[in-house]
C-alpha cells in the first residue's frame, strides 16, 4: 500500500478537501473564517435550508458570506 501522501500528491484531491475550510487549486486548504456563534451577512438567496430535529438550519458556502459582524 502507497503511504499517505504519495510521492505524486494525495491519492485523491477532492478526498483531501472534504473537511471544513476551502480547498485551493493546488490541493491545500484554507482554513474557516468564521465559527460556530459568528454573527454575519449573507447573500439574500444563499445556502440551503434543511430541517433537523425540529430545528431550520441554513447552510451556506463560504463564496455566500459577505462579512462578519463583530
Amino acid at each position: 500500500m502507497a503511504p499517505w501522501p504519495t510521492e505524486i500528491g494525495w491519492p485523491c484531491q477532492s478526498w483531501r478537501c472534504r473537511r471544513p475550510g476551502r480547498c485551493l487549486p493546488n490541493g491545500q486548504r484554507l482554513a474557516m473564517e468564521v465559527a460556530v456563534g459568528d454573527k454575519i451577512i449573507y447573500s439574500k438567496f444563499a445556502g440551503t435550508e434543511i430541517q433537523v430535529a425540529d430545528e431550520e438550519l441554513l447552510v451556506l458556502s463560504t463564496n455566500d458570506i459577505l462579512a462578519k459582524v463583530s
